[in-house]
């Protein structure tokens, strides 16, 4: 499924110019590999679930593509002055959860809304996995994007203009306000 320019969302086979765009991707890797966590996934409750499918490390969960764009990310967060350095953390780390390939899919399917790795209490690979948007669409959940506005922007915001929410009752109908 892709975001046209019209914001329209279709289905489409991959075609010579997506082969293309992943090698692309796996040949820019080979460069920024050193910045790709190695760490091996411990044994555990949970994790031998992903250990018993012979994934060894937490890298494996993710395609060239993906792992090139969180590189790249993480480079550019690292160049941010604290506290907001923290911050964009927060996000990354949530935006990794939105987007492995090992288990995340659709909510609904056509939504944009996407199920993370630890939305199940069971780690198994995916039959159908979703390879999210690491930067965001306008029509996408999970992404970098999109949980930094979501998140990230918002508490800002509130931070600045605090507010209790007005909860008021008109002819049986409940509505509710920002009450500043």
């Amino acid at each position: 499924m892709v975001l046209t320019e019209s914001m329209e969302k279709v289905y489409l086979p991959a075609d010579e110019q997506d082969t293309i765009s992943y090698e692309a991707a796996s040949s820019l890797l080979k460069e920024l590999w050193g910045e790709i966590p190695q760490t091996a996934i411990s044994p555990g409750y949970n994790t031998n679930q992903i250990l018993n499918y012979n994934y060894k490390h937490w890298h494996e969960l993710f395609n060239a593509r993906q792992l090139v764009c969180f590189a790249l990310l993480s480079s550019e967060i690292r160049k941010i002055k604290k506290p907001n350095c923290a911050l964009c953390l927060l996000v990354y780390s949530q935006a990794l959860w939105n987007s492995t390939i090992y288990s995340v899919r659709f909510k609904g399917e056509g939504t944009g809304a996407v199920r993370p790795i630890f939305a199940h209490h069971i780690l198994k690979p995916e039959l159908a996995p979703l390879e999210a948007n690491v930067w965001g669409t306008p029509k996408s959940s999970g992404s970098f994007l999109t949980l930094f506005e979501s998140r990230i922007l918002r508490a800002l915001e509130y931070k600045t203009r605090p507010f209790e929410f007005r909860v008021t009752e008109t002819n049986g109908k409940t509505t509710k306000s920002k009450n500043l």
